[in-house]
């Protein structure tokens, strides 16, 4: 089995729904049946709070877990994510497992080790063996966190919004991308972009969607995701959108054509 592609999901701006299309996807990738790993990096825990609801006596060992430092030396447990991985609660596919975030994991960024960079892809070694796809939920700035994300992988999907703020949080990324092909990731590079929460019947959706693929072309998927608030529902009841039916099928269909679109076939 060929070691798993790593895909981060980022944009520095929060509430841009990047969570909510990062699981999407996962879901999709796994309903196709592949196996996926969600690593929620995002002290927030929003995904670990859909994915797996009941944590106490589920979860043992978080990313927070992952992120301390050995016994008095300087170096990151090799290999140390495996025991953190857990399967997603019953009502998501079989194939679709997570390491948990908490908020203890926001302490995280503010350590200077050194080496700091590497340390998320330190712990999951050997991971990657096991998955077809590993999925890493950025929290919304790029700290320490989003760093080690985009060190560790090769490939980023942004999200964003069709508000303004959200395409100014694209730019920001970009530049942090440029730094780290130079110092840490040469193989770096952006997969897609994703403009969601958009709705084309608005002009000032639209006219902002026209000036996001003017700006950053073929790299923008054609199709809006669009807003629903059947979305809050499905999060409220930390259940996939294709169980909630109505927008809900309609919603997980553009999942389903993204991941086949452009991460399946690409």
């Amino acid at each position: 089995m060929a070691p798993a592609r790593i895909i981060a999901f980022a944009n520095q701006k929060g509430g841009v729904g990047k969570t909510t299309i990062a699981i999407l996807i996962a879901t999709a990738l796994a309903r196709e049946g592949k196996r996926v790993l969600v690593c929620d990096l995002d002290p927030q825990a929003n995904a670990t709070s859909a994915l797996v609801p009941k944590v106490d006596g589920i979860v043992q060992t978080t990313m927070s877990n992952l992120w301390t430092m050995e016994d008095g030396r300087n170096s990151f447990i090799k290999g140390s994510a495996a025991k953190a991985i857990v399967p997603s609660d019953d009502v998501w596919p079989e194939s679709l497992d997570l390491i948990a975030s908490d908020i203890n994991l926001a302490s995280r960024e503010q350590e200077q080790w050194e080496g700091r960079e590497f340390r998320l892809r330190t712990v999951m070694a050997g991971v990657e063996e096991d998955y077809d796809y590993i999925i890493l939920d950025c929290p919304p700035n790029l700290g320490q966190l989003t760093i080690n994300a985009l060190v560790y992988t090769d490939e980023i999907i942004i999200v964003s919004s069709a508000a303004l703020w959200g395409l100014e949080g694209v730019h920001r990324l970009q530049e942090t991308i440029e730094r780290l092909r130079g110092f840490y990731n040469p193989s770096l590079k952006i997969l897609s972009m994703i403009m969601n929460m958009a709705n084309v019947n608005r002009i000032e959706d639209r006219e902002r969607f026209i000036e996001a693929q003017d700006t950053f072309g073929d790299v923008l998927y054609p199709h809006p995701c669009s807003y629903a608030t059947l979305i809050e529902s499905a999060n409220g009841a930390s259940h996939p959108l294709y169980d909630m039916g109505g927008k809900g099928d309609e919603l997980f269909g553009w999942a389903t054509k993204f991941a086949k679109e452009r991460i399946i076939t690409s």
